[in-house]
C-alpha cells in the first residue's frame, strides 16, 4: 500500500464530496476558488 498522508487523504475526500455534491445537486453551495483549483490540479 502506497503511503498517503492524512492531509492528502483529507483533500481527496473533500474534493470527492464537492464533486459528489455537484453531481447530485448541480451545484456546490459554498465552493471556493481553492476548491476549484484543487479539483483541476488533481
Amino acid at each position: 500500500m502506497s503511503e498517503i498522508s492524512s492531509d492528502n487523504l483529507h483533500h481527496f475526500t473533500h474534493s470527492f464530496e464537492v464533486l459528489q455534491s455537484i453531481l447530485l445537486n448541480g451545484f456546490y453551495p459554498h465552493i471556493t476558488e481553492e476548491d476549484i483549483s484543487f479539483i483541476l490540479i488533481y
